[in-house]
This record gives C-alpha cells, structure tokens and sequence, in this order.
C-alpha cells in the first residue's frame, strides 16, 4: 500500500510508536526534528542513522551519535567533497511490518511539519527491504563522530550560520516590498490614536535595513513614544505587587532605535519590555542582562502593535527554555497547570516557536501543547503574544493602558511559572 503525504508529522509519529528498528538516511537532522523522533519511539528500538554535514546537521545530534556509538543508536556522517549527501529517507520495523517514507522532507521541524514538502509512504516489503539496504550500505561507508572532528565541525557551523542570516537578509532587504505587509496606512483614521502613522511608517519599505539620519529619527520618534508609554504602565504594574521590572539602565528601558551591535541588520520593530530586577539578574552572572532571560513586552512594527510574553529570543533564555523544558518533560501537575493558563487566553492569542505561529485553540488537549513546546528549537524565537493591527480602538490614548494591562493580567502567570529561579 502506498500513500501520498504532504506532511510527514501527520504519520510518522504513529507508525514510530510501538517499531522495533528504524533506518534514517537524510541530508540534514536538526535539534527539532531529532528530538521528534526520540519522543515518539520506543527507547529500546535500534536505530540506524546516515546523515549529511554539508547542510549543517546540529552538533547535539552528532554528539548523540558519538555517546550513544554501539548503545541504541548507531549513527554516522557521510561526507564526500564535490558531492553533496542529499536523501530524505525513513524506515521503520514493527515486528515483520515494514513502513517507509520517500520524499523531500528532512529530519527538521521544517522537513516535518512547516515547509511545503511532499511524500511516499510505503509498506510493500520488497521496496522497503531495498531501502533498508540502501541506508545500510551508506552506513557501512560513513564516519564514526569523534571529539576532534565534532570540535571543528561546531566552529564550522556557527561560522555558516552567521552567513546564512546575513544572506537570508540581504534577500530580504533585495525582495522586500513597500509599503506595511498589504495595510494601506494612508486609508487609516488615527485620529485619538496613542501610535499615529509616523510611527508604522518607520518600519516599512527598505527603511528596517537602513542607517540614515532621517531614518534613525522617525524610529527615534517611535522609541520615545514608548518611553512616555512606560511612565504611564509602570505604576499600574506595581501598583499590581507584579514581579516585573523596567531596564535598570534607563537607556536600555526602550530597545534601539539605530543599528548597532545588539540589533539585527533588519531593524524592524522597537519594544518596552518588562522582566527580572538588577539584583535577581546579577546572582545569574556579572555580566547578566534582561536581553537573554523571558520578559513581557509591548512591541511596534509596521504592520502591528504586540503585547507578548517573550520566552526566549534567538539563541536566548537558557535557564528559563531548560526550566521549562524539565517540567514539560516530567511533571504532569506543570503540564496541566499551564494548558489551563493557556486556554484560558483570548482567541487571538497565537505561540510562536521554531519560525511558525499557531492559534492557541489548536492546542485542545495538554499532550499537544506539551509536545508541541517541547519541539522548541533554541535557534528560533518563543513567543505567546497577540497582535493588533494600526488604528485598532485597543490602541487609542484613552485605552491603550487598559489593554496593556489587561493583556499583561492574562500572560503574567504563564510568565511567572514558566521563570527559572535560583535557590535562594
């Protein structure tokens, strides 16, 4: 029997359950979709992975094929110059059942679930067999992960990381079209509205990408706006008895308004945030700054305003994401406790993970919303947030406090379970 499959996580989860043996041929294996996979099979099925380097395989994956080397999980690496490794092959054995997938899907949580892929399960055992065969001979002629090669190889990986962000940006900045992502601001009363039309405007077009003096001033307009916004919410959030704390550096209070070291080539959005105080970061490390740990902020771009519990940035929050991750992983009471929190959210509530956004109402039992943030790839932004668009009534001067607040009222708890905490 043989099936089309436009997403592999749609089956493939089920047909791990309960397998016996498991072959996996692909170009690239990311945290994401590695852990996918370990989450879904059964800790005592062998496994048998070939997998590529040119496409930058996480080091975490390589690294389990080096610990685990003669243990449940048989991996290696197939690298030959000038030819670039490129399957995206799975087969799984339950008993004398053989299951495989053909397709262009690879071991990501893109290749699983979020790009456009396409492809062919299969359970006729004479094509399966030759499959099997195929992984095996690569297998037979991979390398074995070692320390040596792992050490250079994560120097090589981050060094081509930091490539392929400024290259996915400079695409950006070359395709980008004017104008707010289809709002006609121009169309728009903003009339009693707390953010005009100066300030949606400072992020549109080119202008996230560039650095001149007359760019820089309309996102200075936008930051100083801010500034008066956090004069008027952060008496309401004491007033609250919430553990949330402006910037102690004032100037660090709003995000930059020009490029500069901690900004990304694409300036697209300035946000107040709200997080842990001076005195609790520094027991974390002199060096400690709200840039790298959860907080709650309200950010403008030029197509919205949002009001988001920002887990972690890019790369970011390790203490917070590993806490979180923990108690996902083993406490149930933890699990159910933050369902509650999430569904009872409002509907235009979304979560943000690994580049993908999902209305929460997708998430109607505690099993999906734990698998699902357990898939959290630490190179992508987590989010849980809302959004409004230019001249939303929400937005206006004589509400926009109130809705802070209350939005703020709806995703501090969240915060404040999700928050790593040191022993005192």
């Amino acid at each position: 029997m043989e099936r089309h499959q436009l997403k592999l996580a749609n089956s493939l989860p089920n047909d791990l359950r309960g397998c016996d043996e498991l072959w996996v041929a692909v170009a690239l294996a990311s945290d994401a979709g590695f852990q996918l996979v370990q989450r879904h099979i059964d800790p005592s099925a062998k496994q048998h992975w070939v997998v590529g380097v040119d496409l930058a395989t996480s080091p975490n994956v390589l690294r389990t094929f080096m610990e685990e080397d003669g243990n449940r999980i048989a991996g290696r690496y197939n690298y030959k110059q000038g030819r670039t490794f490129h399957p995206k092959v799975y087969v799984i054995r339950t008993g004398e059942k053989y299951v495989g997938y053909v397709g262009s899907g690879n071991c990501t949580n893109g290749g699983f679930e979020n790009n456009v892929e396409i492809a062919l399960r299969t359970e006729e055992l004479e094509l399966c067999n030759k499959l099997v065969a195929t992984i095996e001979t690569w297998h037979k002629h991979g390398k074995a992960v070692d320390e040596e090669f792992l050490e250079a190889y994560e120097q090589l990986v981050r060094a081509r990381n930091k490539r392929r962000q400024e290259e996915r940006e400079e695409t950006e900045s070359l395709l980008v079209e004017e104008g707010a992502g289809g709002i006609d601001l121009n169309r728009i009363d903003f009339t009693g509205q707390y953010f005009k039309r100066e300030h949606f405007e400072a992020f549109t077009g080119r202008k996230p990408w560039m650095e001149t003096p007359a760019v820089n001033a309309e996102r200075v307009a936008v930051r100083n706006q801010l500034y008066r916004l956090n004069d008027l919410l952060l008496p309401q959030i004491k007033r609250k008895g919430w553990d949330l704390h402006d910037h102690y550096v004032p100037d660090d209070i709003v995000s930059s308004a020009v490029h500069g070291q901690y900004t990304s080539n694409r300036l697209d959005g300035i946000w107040l945030h709200y997080g842990r105080g001076k005195a609790v970061l520094k027991r974390y490390g002199a060096d400690s700054t709200p840039l790298d740990f959860m907080r709650l902020q309200v950010i403008v771009h030029g197509t919205n305003v949002g009001i988001w519990l920002r887990v972690s940035k890019d790369n970011g929050s390790p203490y917070d994401r590993q806490h979180i991750k923990d108690k996902l992983t083993n406490d149930p009471q933890y699990v159910s406790r933050l369902f509650t929190l999430v569904q009872a959210l409002p509907e235009h509530y979304f979560i943000g993970l690994n580049n993908t956004y999902k209305d929460i109402r997708e998430f109607n039992t505690e099993t999906a919303l734990r698998d699902h943030l357990l898939t959290a790839d630490n190179k992508y932004y987590f989010i849980i947030g809302m959004e409004m668009q230019p001249g939303d009534p929400r937005l206006s001067d004589s509400s926009i406090v109130n809705t802070v607040m209350n939005e703020f009222e709806g995703v501090y708890p969240i915060y404040d379970m999700m928050l790593h905490r040191l022993p005192k």
